[in-house]
This record gives C-alpha cells, sequence and structure tokens, in this order.
C-alpha cells in the first residue's frame, strides 16, 4: 500500500514540476503523438503501416517454435526492430 501512495506521489509531484517549466505554448500538444504538419495523413499513414509490418514481421520471424535455425535473442531482435523503427 505504501509503494502504491509513494508511486501516485512521485507521478503527480512530476507532473506538476513538467507543467511549471514546460512554456504555455507547448503545453496543448505536450506528450501527443503526431505526425509533422507537413507530412500528409497518407504519407503518415503509410510510414506507420511499414513500420508496424517490420516489427510484427520481426516477432514472427524470431518467436516461431518451428524454425531451427535462430541462434541469437528473440527480445534483442525484437528491441532493435522498436529501435529501429
Amino acid at each position: 500500500l505504501f509503494y502504491v501512495l509513494a508511486q501516485c506521489l512521485g507521478a503527480v509531484t512530476g507532473a506538476g514540476v513538467l507543467h511549471l517549466v514546460t512554456p504555455a505554448a507547448a503545453r496543448g500538444s505536450l506528450g501527443v503523438t503526431e505526425v509533422n504538419s507537413q507530412i500528409s495523413v497518407g504519407h503518415g499513414l503509410l510510414v506507420e503501416l511499414l513500420i508496424t509490418f517490420q516489427l510484427v514481421f520481426t516477432i514472427f520471424a524470431t518467436c516461431d517454435p518451428k524454425r531451427t535455425d535462430l541462434g541469437g535473442s528473440a527480445s534483442l531482435a525484437i528491441g532493435f526492430s522498436v529501435a529501429i523503427g
């Protein structure tokens, strides 16, 4: 119970500090995942589609129990895929 309360207090304190140090103009979209305003919706959708395909393909390729030629770490390969994408 003490741990949960400490986590909640830390979260509220961190949000308050972030609110104080962030300029008012940036607060409206702070933490929002969005594409650049110079990129069209179709282009953004295509990029997201390709990155998602890369991640899913990596997961399926490294976690297939029928593959016997895998010698590395599946979690490392998936982590690299997330970092690259």
